[in-house]
């Protein structure tokens, strides 16, 4: 997600630091000629406008001008260091464009990696505050940034071994903040990545980052372009490249909040003026209609970055053609780019409340392997969609024992046991839902996560859950979980609503898991169920009292979708068949008059049935925008003669609803059926942004009995379309859908906002 979302819903006050991080350009410079002495090259934070370092940075290499030192700040530190380690322009072009900066900025783990069991249910929540001692705990920023780690960890895995910069190809420092102090701290040793990520700490943004044991934020707050570093370090001639966005005219403020924010920049602004009497080419470049969070234009923005440098090709290349045939006087040292590593030894710190069994057994790495980065970053994301960490990072030092060889360090931050989980749905049908809970991991003992959430609302339900993993793989597990709603829901006749329900239902289920693969597992379980309803609109006769039984069933389901709403790639199938026993009843049915009828009259009967079940999804990328889908349903109750009770309910385009089918063109409960076939294809199209189009057409065959399902009567066809326009929010997916069938000759229209529990 973008770092503007998280922005907007944060307290500006709070984001007047952030502000200095970005800038307003224009062209300024004060070239000289240098003479033999060492050139050193500066660059700016300002978030995505940072990509017109990129372009500044082609000319530099086109001309072949040999930078000496380097200094940066924020994403101009991240710019420098991957120039600094041995990349060119065009290799930095290359990372940038193929790097997800919604993912990046993003603070949910990749679905891929989280466990099989909980996939379904990740990252479904608004918000998640820990707690500590019995209170909640708030972070320094909205964002821990686990994905931002990873992309570093893995751009800068050839230089990890390395502890002080200045034995980088080119020498390089980067800046961050002191949050207590509000002092520069200049960063030229340690860990390289932990360095970057403190330098980019967007206040409000990004969480801050533990250093030597001070706490940092975003270098763009003290010093957002470092010129004093980089004389510091040795440089004679600078060159300064300054992205930030400045001061506003006073005639641009058009509020208090306004007023707050270029309060907030004043300082380093200030800063901004001494740094740029120091250099001796300032270079601006004109980013007017880009802003810090414009990561969708890249292209653009590397070329304004080129079109600035170009005017100052005559300036650029008199230091080339001075320095030529001068020997340098830097030490340059050449690292390989190395992708792989064979490991000495290995150990785990940070580790409190998590086993380091568990840990060992996921990532298997014993002395003497030959260990990749992408193995590595692999680990990394399975490690943190275990949801037991808030961070996940590794770093590697060469062996004093084995020459060649190193000793590789897995750091973990672990999340507190306890966490509260908020959320909000609303849906055409079931009206608005405010979701809260929370999670345990380790309840009671290792291996044992539980947790509750509660829907409350017009139509209110809870679901508590408790899983034991019989292992330190996590392969095999024991669910034990207790469910419940009330909804009322219609119920129709010639698709014309004839009479309504309230329904309370309540279900305790137990069952045994086994993974099947990565992405797939078996079930085998059993549950008690008990079902009330009571009428609320009659038209005729109606049913009302309570039933209860017991459920045995096994399923198999597969869930591989990238994202669980307009999703782009990936498949979603389950398949389940469930026996029902022992089913019990004081249900009546009476009419409008009073009079009772006996149940056997009606040709109900609640006697022991047979459930078959499919869901199939399969969503296949046909380029960068779209993607295709398809959509296959099937339920059969075998041996059933119990009406609407217990039976399928055909319609609606959100799937939430207990024995729902969904299907375009139909309400939901616009059918109820007891054996329904449906299939559908549509298109998920990525309009712009997040905002997506999306179109389906399905069609549905009802109320058949399997052995004369060759005879497809008329009248038991269904088909619809319909035409959705979505948004992928901050709080879950936004969708308003258009659909019609021939068959009710009615155009609906339905609205979904956020995840249903």
């Amino acid at each position: 997600m973008r770092p503007g979302r998280y922005i907007l819903l944060y307290c500006p006050i709070c984001l007047i630091t952030f502000l200095s991080f970005i800038s307003l350009g224009s062209v300024h410079a004060t070239a000289s000629n240098p003479d033999s002495g060492s050139v050193g090259l500066t660059l700016s934070g300002g978030g995505a406008r940072g990509f017109a370092h990129i372009g500044v940075l082609h000319v530099i290499d086109s001309l072949g001008l040999r930078v000496d030192y380097i200094s940066g700040s924020s994403m101009g530190a991240i710019i420098g260091a991957l120039y600094a380690t041995g990349y060119n322009a065009d290799e930095i072009e290359e990372i940038v464009l193929s790097i997800d900066w919604e993912g990046v900025f993003g603070n949910k783990p990749d679905l891929g990696y989280v466990h099989i069991g909980k996939r379904r249910i990740s990252g479904r929540f608004i918000a998640e505050l820990p707690v500590v001692d019995r209170r909640l705990k708030f972070e320094t920023g909205l964002v821990e940034g686990q994905r931002m780690w990873s992309v570093l960890q893995d751009l800068f895995f050839h230089v990890r071994g390395i502890d002080w910069y200045n034995e980088f190809p080119i020498p390089f420092a980067c800046v961050a903040a002191n949050i207590e102090t509000g002092e520069a701290v200049i960063m030229n040793n340690g860990d390289i990545v932990n360095a970057l990520r403190a330098s980019v700490a967007i206040p409000a943004v990004f969480t801050a980052v533990e250093r030597d044991g001070v706490t940092l934020l975003d270098g763009g707050v003290v010093n957002n372009l470092p010129v004093d570093i980089v004389k510091d370090m040795g440089a004679d001639f600078v060159i300064g490249i300054n992205v930030s966005q400045g001061l506003k005219q006073a005639e641009k403020l058009k509020s208090p909040i306004e007023v707050i924010y270029q309060m907030g920049l004043f300082k380093a602004e200030q800063m901004l003026r001494v740094n740029k009497e120091q250099t001796d080419i300032f270079i601006e470049p004109d980013l007017d209609g880009f802003t810090s969070n414009s990561f969708s234009d890249v292209h653009e923005i590397i070329e304004r970055g080129k079109q600035i440098a170009r005017s100052y090709c005559s300036d650029l290349d008199s230091i080339t053609i001075t320095r030529r045939g001068i020997p340098n006087s830097i030490k340059q040292t050449n690292v390989q780019r190395i992708r792989s590593i064979v490991v000495d030894s290995v150990s785990y710190k940070g580790l409190e409340n998590v086993r380091i069994y568990f840990i060992k057994n996921m990532t298997q790495i014993q002395s003497g392997d030959t260990v990749g980065v992408d193995q590595i970053n692999i680990l990394i994301n399975r490690l943190y969609a275990t949801d037991y960490f808030e961070r996940v990072t590794y770093s590697y030092i060469p062996s004093l024992k084995e020459p060649g060889r190193v000793h590789l360090v897995f750091n973990f931050t672990e999340k507190p046991s306890v966490k509260i989980n908020a959320a909000i749905h609303y849906n055409s049908f079931a009206g608005v839902g405010i979701i809260g809970g929370f999670l345990i991991n380790n309840f009671l003992s290792h291996n044992i996560d539980a947790f509750t959430r509660l829907s409350l609302g017009e139509q209110p339900a809870f679901l508590t859950r408790l899983d034991f993993y019989t292992g330190n793989n996590q392969r095999i597990w024991i669910s034990s979980q207790v469910s419940g709603d009330m909804i009322i829901f219609p119920v129709y006749e010639n698709f014309e609503v004839a009479s309504e329900y309230k329904e309370r239902y309540i279900r305790l289920e137990s069952s045994i898991n086994k993974s099947a693969s990565e992405n797939s597992f078996f079930t085998l379980g059993a549950a008690f169920f008990r079902q009330d309803i009571t009428p609320t609109m009659t038209n005729g006769l109606h049913a009302k009292g309570h039933k209860h039984g017991y459920e045995m069933f096994a399923k198999w389901s597969r869930y591989s979708l990238n994202r669980h709403s307009f999703t782009q790639r990936g498949q979603n199938l389950t398949t389940e068949i469930t026996w029902f026993l022992g089913q019990d009843h004081s249900i009546g049915v009476l009419t409008d008059d009073g009079n009772s009828h006996d149940l056997p009259d009606l040709n109900i009967s609640i006697k022991n049935f047979l459930r078959v079940k499919l869901n199939w999804e399969s969503f296949i990328p046909v380029n960068q925008r779209s993607t295709f889908f398809t959509h296959f349903q099937a339920g059969y109750n075998y041996r059933y003669f119990q009406d609407f009770i217990h039976a399928f309910n055909l319609g609606g385009t959100h799937p939430f609803l207990r024995d729902q089918i969904t299907f375009t063109g139909l309400n939901e409960f616009g059918l109820i059926t007891s054996s329904v076939i449906s299939a559908g294809v549509g298109l998920n199209y990525n309009l712009w942004s997040e905002f997506y189009l999306v179109p389906v057409l399905n069609t549905a065959f009802y109320d058949f009995e399997i052995q004369s399902i060759d005879k497809l009567p008329s009248g038991q066809l269904l088909f619809g379309a319909g035409l959705g326009l979505g948004y992928l929010s901050l709080i879950g997916p936004v969708k308003l859908s258009f659909s019609y069938s021939p068959q009710t000759g009615n155009v609906l229209a339905s609205f979904n906002l956020g995840w249903s529990l």
